[in-house]
């Protein structure tokens, strides 16, 4: 629309900062309510926290995250490595098509 003009103030993500603050609010306004309205309740009925609740499922998802990081990286790695060695295959291939690299006693005369 107007390039260089909403460089700093107004620039689209700005605005996308400002809703992602605003729905925060919004989620935190909804949990107090929550929390004040049904305490009684939930007090009555709930099931108190435990902790395979609480800090275990934190604990059980970080080692699940950690473990999906640490697959991707083994096969980036690995990929990484067959890549140079591809490189490596075809340079050769190459160098032998040129009849470089061939020992004399195969070599055409």
């Amino acid at each position: 629309m107007a390039p260089g003009k909403f460089d700093f103030i107004g620039h689209s993500h700005q605005f996308l900062h400002i809703g992602v603050v605003i729905a925060t609010y919004a989620q935190l306004i909804g949990v107090n309510w929550d929390a004040i309205n049904r305490r009684e309740f939930l007090e009555m009925y709930g099931e108190q926290p435990s902790f395979w609740s609480t800090i275990g499922l934190y604990g059980v998802g970080l080692f699940v995250n950690l473990l999906v990081v640490l697959i991707f990286s083994i096969l980036i790695s690995r990929e990484n490595e067959l890549n140079k060695y591809t490189q490596k295959l075809s340079l050769f291939a190459k160098n032998e098509c040129n009849g470089n690299h061939v020992p004399n006693n195969l070599k055409s005369n």
